[in-house]
């Protein structure tokens, strides 16, 4: 019960830092943060939690079959951040590899100093055995203040332009990591040679290559169908517009031949008015109708404008 307490808080810190400092290293946008922290929480506080006490206890004896789950549990996790970030597998890989290993520091190193001060009986080979006490509240308090330095010190300040750097000699580290995860399929495959070992070996390599595979094409296929339907909205409005401004044009045409009848007609009346300046009554009749004629040219001349 010791040991599972001790890893129950080691973890839930683990998901914490690995969500905060994923967050800044992926530039993961907000609306896909959610899926993230769902996804931390279910390696840390679930995942690891229970294999790592079914193993302390013996219920989980093979140790390769422990580590080739752990490796297609890796894959998976790689193949969820593709999604949620839409970066290169290898710019996912070496990300994660360096989140882990801040978040060693921030919290295995602590909480293991801690634990070995407190218990002087402490090993390796023994892991935590002893009982919760003040010094856990300690490591805890330790594990934050460390944690705040390191996301604001290194963290944010190095990994900053991670998600937007172009990792150089992407085609090498391709290969390597390839290399890497087959060497180690075979590492953990070779303490029991069978041929139903190699046959499981040989299945989780191709499952696993196979998933960051279709991930893959099914990030590029919804990023390309975003795209069109983007694409179908942008034409759909300028569409819209253009009727709009084909519209707009005749009004103006129709306004524009209105105002010019309205100018021919107020030269009418004025050469009205000249040839009777004898007569007030059509000379202030002219008038009148000239002012009306304003009145109604005003609007035109307006919206015209």
């Amino acid at each position: 019960m010791n040991y599972l307490l001790h890893c129950i808080i080691i973890e839930i810190f683990m998901a914490i830092y690995c969500y905060l400092f994923g967050s800044n290293a992926f530039h993961v946008p907000q609306k896909n943060k959610k899926y993230l922290a769902m996804t931390v929480i279910t390696k840390s506080c679930l995942y690891n939690v229970i294999t790592l006490y079914l193993c302390y206890i013996g219920v989980i004896e093979n140790t390769y079959r422990y580590g080739l789950l752990n490796i297609f549990c890796i894959v998976v996790i790689f193949a969820i951040y593709k999604l949620i970030t839409g970066l290169d597998y290898i710019k996912i890989i070496i990300g994660t590899m360096l989140i882990d290993t801040f978040c060693g520091i921030t919290i295995v190193v602590p909480y293991t100093f801690i634990y070995s001060v407190a218990n002087k009986d402490f090993r390796f080979d023994r892991n935590f055995e002893a009982d919760l006490g003040i010094y856990t509240i300690v490591a805890i308090l330790l594990i934050i203040c460390v944690g705040y330095l390191m996301d604001r010190c290194i963290v944010r300040r190095f990994l900053r332009n991670f998600a937007i750097c172009k990792i150089p000699f992407q085609n090498l580290f391709r290969i390597i990591c390839i290399i890497g995860f087959v060497w180690t399929m075979y590492t953990y495959s070779v303490q029991e040679r069978s041929s139903i070992t190699w046959l499981y070996v040989a299945v989780q390599i191709i499952l696993a290559l196979g998933l960051l595979y279709i991930t893959s094409w099914f990030y590029r296929w919804s990023k390309d169908q975003r795209i069109r339907m983007e694409n179908e909205q942008l034409n759909y409005e300028n569409k819209v517009m253009k009727e709009y401004c084909e519209t707009l044009e005749k009004q103006m045409e129709t306004m524009e031949q209105f105002q010019n009848d309205i100018v021919k007609q107020m030269e009418e009346v004025e050469e009205i008015a000249k040839e009777a300046e004898d007569d007030e009554e059509i000379k202030q009749y002219a008038e009148e109708l000239k002012l009306s004629l304003i009145h109604i040219s005003e609007p035109t001349r307006l919206l015209s404008i």
